[in-house]
């Protein structure tokens, strides 16, 4: 009845009895255990929680046995960055919307199965080939595809036990084999309240995966529920991108980038830092966040800050910076509404004393170059097909025979976080301690977000350093970037 006479959006998320209202200062928050306890809400047993998470399971493998059925339409090559993240078997990437409206799940899973049906990383598995792994892509099978997994908390208290076992689902699931690399899920909370959950293995995702699963999944839903046609936007293959990256430069030679990304000046740089930073490796990385607040979000603040903050702390105006690029443009080819990983890791030689409007410049001129002339340095870099070639660019990156001198410093923008579960973390104080997850000792590996407030850099360093003296540099180049404290 309500699904047909009313408005949507006056939808409430609970009913209750009259006599059960909760009467609570509208101006005070109330702990949501309480909330729920108020709402005579019980949590879930252990038991109940564990049927659900292999209930999970089985929806994992009812899909990779349906896209099976499918006939294999191409196999081609991993991309190279995908090649280093298969093998490094890295937690999954998270794909995390909410959907606040009265759901209908019918159309729901529709517009899940025409995503599946229009993104070929979707219906792919990686196999083993020569010289490195494959992708066998399949097509859209024609039997009748499963069903979104539905996790459905409404009535009870998700806290405790499911809330940890949906922690552990979202950061140790890992996807190996030649299986799918991804599930889709959505969590039920009440009448109203749904979260769409995607945890995709790296190779498929970065972030703008992340934007075009969201976009396209609500998109096409939406076109369903108002009876319209469906989108209609180019996707282009993966694959197509692929083998764009394996034609390699065109219209530049070797030793013209070599001089346009100052790679001589990048290699000194990065042996200078790590003579001096030699003797402070550890097998433990530290991970924490420095929050900085600005009225200023941009790229070039955000680089700004992060390049004079590390000038301050080590003493070094020159510094041999990885910047993650997302790498969906060559020549005139665009990418971006295909799932996938195009990121590239590009070095750039940052000077920091630059002001951050030439500094932004200099970083464009430069990914404009790889734009232009169909340039992809982890394909340069790392691919097999390219043993024996641009030798020269491989000595002055200097990745290391293992990776392990990858992301000296590294540099990932995120733009502007809006997600709710980014915004409770972003005045942490906390510094964890763990084993160090991969054979790459990082220096200043930084992902930077921008937020109502601000900025807050999460950084991952494997080296002994004081992570206040850090923090006090990085305020303090802002102090000086904005003029004021």
């Amino acid at each position: 009845m309500m699904n047909g006479k009313v408005a949507k959006a006056l939808l409430p998320h609970y009913i209750v009895p009259l006599h059960q209202r909760i009467e609570t200062d509208p101006n005070q928050t109330i702990d949501e255990e309480v909330f729920c306890r108020r709402l005579g809400l019980t949590r879930m047993e252990a038991d109940e929680v564990a049927a659900v998470r292999g209930q999970l399971q089985d929806d994992y493998e009812q899909t990779d046995r349906w896209i099976k059925t499918g006939q294999v339409t191409r196999e081609y090559p991993l991309g190279a960055i995908q090649q280093m993240q298969i093998k490094f078997h890295t937690p999954p990437s998270l794909v995390f919307f909410k959907l606040d409206e009265y759901a209908d799940y019918a159309l729901l899973d529709r517009a899940y199965a025409w995503l599946v049906q229009h993104q070929g990383q979707l219906r792919s598995v990686p196999v083993q080939g020569e010289p490195g792994v494959c992708w066998k892509e399949y097509a859209f099978p024609s039997a009748r595809p499963p069903k979104l997994s539905l996790i459905d908390v409404s009535g009870r208290d998700p806290s405790g036990p499911f809330m940890d076992m949906l922690q552990d689902f979202v950061e140790n699931t890992r996807y190996v084999g030649e299986h799918i690399l991804y599930q889709m899920v959505v969590l039920k909370r009440n009448l109203r309240e749904h979260y769409v959950i995607g945890l995709l293995h790296h190779v498929l995702c970065d972030r703008v995966t992340t934007e075009v699963i969201e976009r396209q999944l609500v998109s096409c839903y939406r076109s369903l529920l108002q009876g319209q046609a469906l989108p209609s936007e180019e996707v282009k293959p993966f694959a197509q991108y692929v083998h764009q990256i394996q034609h390699g430069p065109r219209g530049i030679t070797e030793q013209e980038w070599i001089s346009a990304f100052e790679l001589e000046t990048f290699q000194r740089s990065k042996r200078d830092i790590l003579r001096r930073m030699a003797h402070r490796t550890s097998d433990e990385a530290l991970l924490f966040n420095v929050n900085i607040p600005a009225k200023e979000h941009s790229l070039g603040a955000a680089l700004s800050v992060y390049t004079k903050g590390l000038q301050a702390y080590l003493a070094a105006n020159h510094l041999p910076l990885l910047f993650l690029y997302d790498g969906r443009r060559y020549e005139e080819s665009s990418y971006y509404n295909t799932v996938g990983e195009f990121i590239d890791f590009v070095p750039l030689l940052i000077d920091a004393r630059l002001h951050q409007d030439e500094m932004l410049r200099t970083v464009r001129t430069r990914l404009d170059l790889l734009k232009d002339n169909n340039i992809n340095f982890m394909h340069l870099l790392t691919d097999p097909a390219c043993r024996g070639h641009w030798d020269r660019t491989k000595e002055l990156v200097q990745f290391g025979e293992q990776y392990e001198y990858l992301d000296l410093f590294m540099f990932n923008y995120l733009g502007n976080s809006t997600k709710e579960h980014l915004q409770e973390s972003l005045f942490d104080d906390t510094v964890v301690k763990q084993p160090n997850p991969l054979p790459i000792y990082s220096l200043f590996n930084c992902i930077a977000a921008s937020h109502a407030d601000g900025f807050i850099f999460s950084i991952r360093c494997s080296y002994k350093i004081d992570v206040e003296e850090v923090r006090t540099a990085f305020h303090e180049a802002a102090c000086a970037e904005y003029g004021k404290c």
